[in-house]
């Protein structure tokens, strides 16, 4: 995770992943796990590139 974003900002993300059935985790100070259900509504992708998210791994 980038300090360009407060901390608020980003549990705005993280309330949002919780409110479609999902689960986040922030874990060693900047290494975030987002799990979320396959029916999932909203856009990934676009969340990653607001946030400036590089994921080194995605799961099915």
């Amino acid at each position: 995770m980038t300090t360009q974003f407060k901390e608020s900002e980003y549990r705005l993300l993280g309330d949002e992943i919780i409110k479609h059935g999902g689960f986040w985790q922030v874990d060693l100070g900047g290494i975030a796990t987002i799990n979320l259900p396959k029916e999932c509504e909203p856009n990934i992708d676009e969340i990653f590139n607001i946030f400036g998210f590089k994921p080194t791994e995605i799961k099915d």
